[in-house]
This record gives C-alpha cells, sequence and structure tokens, in this order.
C-alpha cells in the first residue's frame, strides 16, 4: 500500500513540473502584440481656454487609451477697456478684462512703440529745415539753410523791372528777393515812378523847359506793380534844352495833373539818363 502511494506521488510531481514549464516566462502570449483595437469609445475631454480636448478610445483586448479628434483651445473671450495707444516712443496696451469663461484676468497685450516715420517733404522757416515725423512734431535733420545765389525769375527790360532771389539750396525755401532795375540803354532818357496805383491811367509825362511841353510818354496803365517805367531816345530830347534851367516833370495821372522839379541837369540830358520818382513825395 505505501509503495502505491509513492508512486502516484511520483507522477503528480511529474506532471505538475511538465505544466509549470509550458506556461512560465517568456512562453506567456501578449493579445495586442499585432497592434491595438482602439474601437470601444470612452469618453470625451471637453476644450477648456487653454487645454485642448479631445475623444478617449480604449483598446478592445486591454486596458490602453488613445486620445482621437483633438480640439484647440478655446482662448479667453471677454470685452479688454483702458487700452492705451502705443506712440513714437512710448508702448501701448490692449487694456485689461476678466475672460467671460472661466474668469481669468486678462491682462492684455503690449503694443510696441510705433518709433519715427518722417515725412520726405522738408518743413522749414526762416532760418532751418528739418523733416518731421508724421504723427508727432519731433524733428530729423534739423539743420541751418544753405543760401544759394542770386537766381534771375524775371529778366529786366528797358521799361519793366526783373526780380531776383535767393533760395535754400537743400530745402528751396526763398530766403531773399530783390527788384531789378530796368536796363538802361546808354542811348536813352528813362523816367521811373515808384508807388503808383495799380490800375491808374497815364495819360502823359511832359518835359516843360524853355521852349515849351514836349511829350515824353502817354497813354499807359499801371500794371499791378505800381511801378511805371517810360524810356525815349536820346536823340528826340537834345533839342528840347537851350541853356542851363531847372526842368520841371510833369504827369497826368487819371486826370489829375502832378509836377516835380528836376534840378542840377545839363542844359542837354546826359545819355543813359534815369531818373526815378516816387509818386508819394515827388508829386505835388
Amino acid at each position: 500500500m505505501k509503495k502505491t502511494g509513492f508512486i502516484l506521488l511520483i507522477a503528480l510531481v511529474t506532471i505538475f513540473g511538465f505544466v509549470s514549464c509550458d506556461m512560465g516566462g517568456d512562453d506567456i502570449v501578449d493579445p495586442c502584440a499585432g497592434g491595438h483595437d482602439f474601437t470601444t469609445f470612452q469618453s470625451t475631454i471637453d476644450p477648456t481656454c487653454t487645454v485642448g480636448g479631445s475623444d478617449i478610445f480604449k483598446c478592445s483586448r486591454c486596458t490602453v487609451t488613445e486620445n482621437r479628434n483633438p480640439v484647440s483651445a478655446l482662448g479667453h473671450t471677454g470685452s479688454l477697456v483702458g487700452a492705451t495707444p502705443a506712440t513714437c516712443t512710448v508702448a501701448g496696451n490692449t487694456g485689461t478684462g476678466t475672460c467671460d469663461r472661466c474668469g481669468e484676468q486678462l491682462a492684455g497685450e503690449t503694443i510696441l512703440a510705433l518709433g519715427h516715420t518722417y515725412a520726405t517733404e522738408w518743413e522749414y522757416n526762416s532760418t532751418h529745415h528739418w523733416h518731421e515725423c508724421i504723427r508727432c512734431d519731433d524733428k530729423n535733420n534739423n539743420t541751418t539753410h544753405t543760401i544759394s545765389d542770386w537766381i534771375i525769375d524775371l529778366e529786366p527790360t528797358e521799361t519793366l523791372p526783373g526780380s531776383q532771389y535767393k533760395e535754400c539750396t537743400i530745402c528751396e525755401y526763398e530766403i531773399e528777393r530783390e527788384t531789378i532795375p530796368t536796363i538802361v540803354n546808354p542811348n536813352n532818357i528813362t523816367i521811373t515812378i515808384n508807388n503808383l496805383n495799380p490800375g491808374d491811367y497815364l495819360i502823359l509825362i511832359s518835359l516843360d523847359g524853355q521852349q515849351g511841353m514836349q511829350y515824353f510818354a502817354e497813354n499807359v496803365i499801371v500794371d499791378s506793380s505800381g511801378t511805371l517805367t517810360v524810356t525815349q531816345p536820346y536823340s528826340q530830347l537834345v533839342s528840347w534844352y537851350w541853356n542851363d534851367q531847372p526842368c520841371n516833370i510833369y504827369y497826368r495821372i487819371t486826370g489829375n495833373i502832378y509836377s516835380t522839379k528836376v534840378t542840377n541837369i545839363p542844359y542837354l540830358f546826359e545819355k543813359g539818363a534815369h531818373f526815378i520818382l516816387d509818386a508819394t513825395t515827388d508829386f505835388k
């Protein structure tokens, strides 16, 4: 009997030994060795203002999960108040507020200073020129004028004065302007009358010497400059005076007769003589 029990014990140990060897260690089979099967929907993670959301699927053969259908974070919403615009030199801010979804305090964003943007056209005054910022009054390249030589914009003639000016060679600001006298023809006698009223009608200018009145000019309208210049060839005038007598020049303007005495004139006008008179002081 004892011998039979011992034999049975040996048989059981042998059987269980083989079973233990077959099921142990690396011989266990992984059910997902060929890949997971994410076909079981498990839950959805809703997105927040700062964290994105997704759907969670579970493998049908194990406990591993996978996030699918990602949704971006929603971002904060809400109105910002107290915005400060940026200037050329100072940064601004979009303002502050509270998120309508999560209640988080919103600090706004910084707006970088814009920096100066200077116009290409020159600004100027009587002494300087500069480029000015289009957003503020900051000045760049602020320097004194560089004065040009005289520039003639109207050539004088024997009857009309000309004009010339000086300007800044950089910004073209007109610095100075002056009148160029009429051209004196050495064979002419010239009379210029300044400070007349534009539009006055000059009926005549006469020279009154010992031999009587002689017409010098007539029927001339004063232009907008208020200056009138008339000439006559010297050869027409030399026969008017026979001795050394003072000369009166008479003007008749719009019906009124004026005269002025021209003294220290030889009995013959010198060639190229130019008499410059002022209507406000010489007319009597």
